[in-house]
């Protein structure tokens, strides 16, 4: 038997094996929770799974040198898919850091064994960025695309600065997102009251791959099948460059939505209808 997962694994919907497994990992500063209004119209059709990733809700904080590396954090995750796993593979979703992080699945063949698919929100692949980059010197087009998803990256300079990163968070920077959050994107109610503490849990994602991966990008094939939900007003990851990927993915397909970057609490019908219909088809 698998040994227990250190991440904290919550089962929504229909049982496991009875109807299609859909993992849901969560992006930054989120918890599970942030799928709840997602899990919730998926449970009615799928087995739903969401997960706190390291340090972050209900899970154990991480273990081991630069335990916010890509690579370990996805070999967690895999280990706790492979605790209810079934013969179908089960189906990834992923929104902000946890598209990032399914994209490390996508690309490792002993992770992507396990899955089905894999379908990302607003989680742009950093290797990909990383070879974009490479093609803009003498590409006016892709020089617009890169350059585009800087502009809207300023914030990670801040969120890579080892003390400011939790300083802003431990002098009540959570109430001043939540604001944000209903000003720009129309999200009331954002979940649960651990903002803070899962955001200065997780922050060492920016630092720990953001400048390492997009200076030295790996083309490593994605041979799964693979959905790109496109959020046309998203101020944080550029449409443009979510769109530039068929150059290393065959199997891709784009989906568009008029939300902002966080489309599982603003639009949860929309995102919760797109994923359904992937995996039905899929399954």
């Amino acid at each position: 038997m698998p040994s227990p997962s250190p991440l904290a694994i919550h089962h929504l919907g229909r049982g496991i094996g009875v109807a299609p497994t859909v993992v849901l990992v969560h992006g930054w500063p989120d918890s599970a929770a942030v799928w709840d209004p997602v899990a919730e119209r998926l449970g009615a059709s799928c087995h739903v799974v969401t997960v706190d990733l390291p340090g972050v809700g209900e899970s154990l904080p991480p273990s081991g040198p630069r335990p916010y590396r890509l690579a370990p954090v996805a070999a967690e995750l895999d280990a706790a898919i492979r605790t209810f796993e079934t013969e179908r593979g089960v189906h990834l979703v992923g929104h902000d850091w946890g598209g990032v992080l399914g994209w490390e699945f996508a690309m490792t063949p002993a992770f992507a064994s396990g899955i089905r698919s894999f379908t990302t929100l607003s989680g742009p692949s950093l290797d990909h960025l990383g070879l974009l980059a490479r093609r803009a010197v003498g590409d006016r087009e892709t020089a617009r695309v890169v350059g585009g998803q800087l502009a809207r990256s300023w914030y990670t300079a801040a969120l890579s600065v080892p003390v400011l990163r939790t300083a802003i968070w431990r002098l009540g920077a959570d109430r001043a997102f939540r604001a944000w959050l209903g000003r720009t994107e129309g999200v009331v109610g954002y979940p649960g009251d651990g903002v803070a503490h899962d955001a200065v849990a997780a922050v060492p994602l920016y630092r720990s791959n953001i400048v390492p991966r997009l200076l030295f990008p790996r083309a490593r094939p994605v041979t799964l099948p693979v959905q790109v939900v496109v959020a046309e007003r998203d101020r944080y990851v550029s449409p443009a460059a979510m769109r530039s990927l068929e150059l290393w993915i065959p199997q891709i397909e784009y989906s568009s939505i008029d939300a902002g970057h966080w489309s599982p609490r603003s639009h949860p019908d929309a995102v919760a209808g797109l994923v359904a219909e992937w995996v039905q088809r899929l399954s």
